[in-house]
């Protein structure tokens, strides 16, 4: 069964313009944390087989991934701003290369971390 993901973007006397990825399997989490160092979430993703990522915040937070100590990946989320990557729109995927086998948040206030992302199974 083939599942997509829009993001769209708009401006102010713009057409807003979407874009839509499709892939075989779509994961969502949408979990809140703790006002915490290093609350960890069980998530693992295997970065090769990713087509499309979103990720989002309620509140300011450092995901880390892999480790707490020595992280394979450090992202700073600003609170209401989300991260969007596709395999298809020349940017790095803000993982990096590497599978991501542990999602650990940080942040000074409670609040809700959301993550979906599109991958291909069959790769």
């Amino acid at each position: 069964m083939s599942r997509s993901m829009t993001l769209t973007m708009a401006c102010d006397g713009v057409t807003p313009a979407s874009v839509s990825y499709t892939a075989g399997q779509r994961v969502e989490y949408n979990e809140p944390f703790l006002a915490s160092n290093d609350q960890l979430f069980a998530m693992t993703i295997d970065v090769s087989q990713m087509k499309s990522l979103f990720i989002y915040s309620d509140v300011a937070a450092t995901l880390e991934t892999n480790s707490s100590s020595a992280p394979a990946t450090t992202l700073a989320l600003v609170a209401g701003q989300p991260v969007a990557w596709s395999s298809t729109n020349g940017q790095t995927n803000p993982f990096g290369s590497t599978d991501v086998t542990a999602i650990y948040v940080s942040a000074a206030s409670a609040g809700t971390l959301t993550i979906y992302y599109l991958v291909d199974p069959t790769v």
